[in-house]
């Protein structure tokens, strides 16, 4: 089984999370909405990683506000473990990359009507263990 460790940062703007819907064509969870993630795969710190990814996903400044406990999530073939962090931008003027094909910002009783049954186990986990 591999394992890959990320970050997800949760970017928060007056009360609401912003999600990203992957591309179709992406490798893992196409078509998934997600929290802005990135990989463990550089000398750089979790909240170095978490920081630039919400730059270079979704082109917002971001600071971390605190991080929950890792999670683990184990998939078929692949362990994850997941690192999360709640992140506040003061800006909603999302600019998505090339991974991403839509974007939302959305309150938290809004997230289970958007997401299918998995993506919304995930998400809400996560929220939950950042406080949220």
């Amino acid at each position: 089984m591999k394992t890959i460790a990320i970050v997800a940062g949760v970017v928060k703007n007056n009360n609401k999370y912003l999600l990203l819907k992957r591309h179709n064509n992406h490798r893992y969870s196409p078509n998934e909405w997600e929290y802005i993630s990135g990989t463990f795969d550089t000398k750089e710190t979790g909240e170095e990683i978490v920081v630039r990814e919400v730059l270079e996903e979704a082109n917002l400044n971001s600071k971390i506000l605190n991080s929950g406990k890792v999670l683990e999530i184990v998939e078929e073939d692949i362990r994850w473990v997941v690192c999360p962090y709640l992140l506040e931008s003061s800006s909603t003027n999302v600019t998505i990359s090339d991974e991403h094909n839509e974007f939302c910002w959305i309150k938290k009783d809004e997230i289970q009507s958007l997401c299918q049954h998995n993506e919304f186990d995930f998400l809400s986990q996560v929220l939950s263990n950042l406080g949220q």
